[in-house]
Formats: C-alpha cells, sequence, structure tokens
C-alpha cells in the first residue's frame, strides 16, 4: 500500500517539475531588443526611388524614439514611405514566437510590420523583392499603444508571389526566420494625399512568450489529474475487494463443561 501511495505522489508531482523545467527554460532565453539598441541601424525611405513624389520630411533615431514624419503624394500608384531597421547581417528569430512594439501614428490608423526573409537558395541580393515579404497591419493610435504580436501572425501576400513569379500562396516557398535582413513599418493605406503623418516608435522587442508551453502543461496537468483519480479510486476499490474476497465466516460452537 505505502508503495502505491509513494507511486501516486510521484504522478502528482510530474505537473509542478514540467512547470519548472518550462519556466528555467524560458529565463534563459533573453528577450531581442532592436530598439532602442545602438547595434542597430535606422533609416527612412519612400516611393521617390521608383518615379513617386511622397517624402519624408523628417527621420530621427535619437535618445528612445523613433520619430518619423512623411506627406503621401501621388507619382505612383500605391505611394509609400517607411522606415526600416537593420544591423548589417542576418537576424535570427527562429528561437521567438513573438514581438512587441510600442508606436503611434498622427494621422493613419493602420500601419504595416514587416519582417524581410531571405530565403537560401531562392532570395538573390541583387533583387530585393526575392526576399520574402511577412506583413502585419496594426491598428494605431495617435497616442504610443504597446501591441504583442505572434511571428505566426504575419503573411506573406499575393503581390509577392505574382512578382516572384511563383503560383499564389506557392507552399514550396517558406518564410526562413533564421534570416531575417530587416525589419520595415510602412503605411498601410492612403489616408489623403498631401497631409502629414507622423509616426513614433518606442520599442521593437523579439521575445518567447511561452503560451503555448503553457497551454500545453495546462492540458497535460488536466490528464494527470484524471489519470491519478482513476490510479487513485482503482487502489483503493482493489484493497476492498481483496478485504471482503479473504473473509471466512467462522463458526463458533458453545462447549458446556459440567462440574
Amino acid at each position: 500500500m505505502k508503495f502505491r501511495i509513494l507511486k501516486l505522489s510521484l504522478v502528482l508531482s510530474l505537473p509542478f517539475i514540467s512547470a519548472g523545467i518550462m519556466m528555467i527554460h524560458s529565463l534563459r532565453l533573453a528577450p531581442l531588443t532592436i530598439f532602442p539598441n545602438e547595434s542597430f541601424r535606422h533609416a527612412s525611405f519612400s516611393d521617390i526611388a521608383e518615379g513617386g513624389k511622397s517624402s519624408i520630411d523628417e527621420f530621427s533615431s535619437t535618445g528612445n524614439s523613433i520619430i518619423m514624419k512623411y506627406t503621401l503624394s501621388k507619382g505612383y500608384k500605391t505611394p509609400y514611405t517607411g522606415l526600416q531597421i537593420t544591423s548589417g547581417e542576418f537576424l535570427d528569430l527562429e528561437k521567438f514566437d513573438s514581438v512587441k512594439i510600442k508606436i503611434s501614428s498622427k494621422k493613419s490608423e493602420k500601419l504595416r510590420f514587416i519582417l524581410i526573409s531571405f530565403i537560401k537558395n531562392f532570395s538573390i541580393s541583387s533583387k530585393p523583392l526575392s526576399s520574402m515579404y511577412l506583413i502585419k497591419e496594426i491598428i494605431v493610435t495617435k497616442e504610443i499603444k504597446s501591441f504583442d504580436i505572434s511571428l505566426s501572425e504575419f503573411r506573406v501576400e499575393k503581390w509577392w508571389y505574382e512578382v516572384n513569379e511563383l503560383n499564389p500562396f506557392d507552399k514550396s516557398i517558406k518564410p526562413d526566420f533564421e534570416s531575417i535582413s530587416a525589419v520595415n513599418i510602412e503605411n498601410a493605406e492612403c489616408f489623403g494625399f498631401n497631409i502629414q503623418d507622423e509616426v513614433k516608435i518606442d520599442e521593437i522587442t523579439f521575445y518567447k512568450s511561452g503560451k503555448r508551453k503553457w497551454f500545453i502543461f495546462a492540458v497535460l496537468t488536466m490528464l494527470y489529474l484524471i489519470l491519478t483519480y482513476i490510479f487513485r479510486k482503482n487502489i483503493f476499490s482493489s484493497k476492498q475487494e481483496t478485504l471482503f474476497s479473504n473473509y471466512k465466516k467462522i463458526e463458533f460452537k458453545k462447549h458446556f463443561y459440567q462440574s
């Protein structure tokens, strides 16, 4: 009986042991902040390079904020401006599953958060659009707001496959999160021409959220508790059956002694 109780205790302790291992693993993986971070370069761009007329009116990345003022103008079929963050080498985001960005916009309601992935044996350095553009639209406000976004929410749009003469959403070409060449923030809509907007960024940090692991842990804990209940019930029921199966009726005979 004692041995069975010991086994039961070990089963009950397994979820807590697993939780400890998961917490230790999470602590070992430090988040990666690309802004503010002096190791990363920041630059602005617009559609002027493709014959457009949109302009960067002001750009600064000193202190704890990136501030970009820009004006969209007619001249290119889809006017655009943006800012780019790079380090001069590929960024490995494979170990992370989420990103935090603190951002605001005075005029725009949406901005595009883009991860540019260089794909081995497909992307060509001399052809920038051969790198895969992973895009997530963010609903922004006039005040700085913090967004926590899963990297699984970034999507490749149809235009990228068309530009690279691929079938729409070709599954044979997959993003490589180990080779992110740049991080872009761009306008997602044209809110009007010749109207100045101001985008401000206070932080961009990639991290491991652990939400999926904790969900799996919760499910496993529930399974452990169910199995423990069944196991315990079987122990006591089998013990009771054993006690009753060994029961034998003993007859007592009365003996009378004569004096």
